[in-house]
């Protein structure tokens, strides 16, 4: 099971999910959070802390959105016409690499 490329797309994919539900459920009960859903004058000690917390939700949702994409290209190799569509991404896939690592960097 465990040699399986997709299996661990699949195992990789619920992990994410899970890692998102705990950093968000941590966020929504955060005590800090609280006080800044209302207006306030004062000094708002440990706003980076939470923003930095909402960050990390939100990369790990981004990582999470790549890998089911992945699982959804998993289900064009089983129907023959768009088995065709897969082989023409995997034969484009050497040349959109670097498309895509430069438009990470943008």
């Amino acid at each position: 099971y465990l040699k399986e490329f997709w299996n661990w797309v699949e195992g990789v994919n619920v992990v994410l999910f899970l890692l998102i539900g705990s950093q968000w459920a941590m966020y929504i009960m955060n005590n800090n959070r609280r006080s800044y859903t209302q207006v306030s004058t004062s000094f708002m000690d440990g706003i980076i802390e939470l923003g930095d917390q909402y960050k990390t939700i939100l990369q790990l949702a981004a990582l999470n959105t790549i890998f089911s994409f992945m699982k959804a290209f998993k289900f064009l190799a089983s129907s023959k016409r768009l088995h065709l569509l897969w082989d023409v991404l995997l034969s484009a896939g050497a040349d959109l690499v670097p498309f895509f690592a430069i438009w990470g960097f943008i």
